[in-house]
């Protein structure tokens, strides 16, 4: 693939920050609800309950309270590359670095999994380019094009970028 640029530390965590861990059953309501409030504001796709209790291994959430605040998913296309997608954090809750934390730690796990590559469609570009994803075309990601985006409603209009991030790179370090 491409060369590798150089990306922040990982874990990364502030003094009393939420904790972050991996999501449960109990959470499938609260991470559809997080998602489907920025899927009103045409900042995401939705996503359904059911759609989330099936992929709910793939979740990692931050809380307070017991109240998911924050989430995001680390999905499996093939042996080489991830998807980071489901990225969320409530209104309330933004600018205290959640999101760059929860996608650190999914990075991480990717790491761990040996992946290549992680990459994500996103509308939010500067803040994956600030944690070393760089632009890319979608074409560059056919798993994802031909997997989820050919049967998007958004299809021929989507104006989401592609971003990726090369970890192959960082686990030899």
């Amino acid at each position: 693939m491409e060369s590798v640029t150089s990306a922040p530390p990982l874990h990364v965590v502030s003094a009393g920050a939420p904790p972050i861990r991996r999501a449960t059953e109990r959470d499938v309501i609260e991470i559809a609800a997080l998602i489907n409030h920025y899927a009103a504001l045409g900042q995401m796709l939705p996503r359904q309950e059911e759609s989330v209790r099936q992929c709910i291994h793939e979740f990692i959430v931050a809380e307070t309270r017991s109240k998911v605040i924050a989430c995001g998913a680390l999905h499996a296309w093939d042996r080489e590359s991830a998807e980071v997608r489901s990225l969320a954090v409530a209104e309330e809750y933004a600018g205290m670095g959640l999101g760059k934390q929860i996608v650190n730690r999914l990075i991480a796990d990717g790491l761990d999994r040996g992946f290549e590559y992680a990459f994500a469609l996103t509308l939010q570009v500067r803040f994956f380019e600030k944690l070393g994803f760089q632009v890319v075309k979608k074409s560059v990601l056919p798993q994802k094009v031909w997997g989820d985006c050919i049967i998007c409603p958004f299809l021929y209009n989507c104006h989401e970028t592609a971003v990726i991030r090369y970890l192959k790179a960082e686990g030899a370090r």
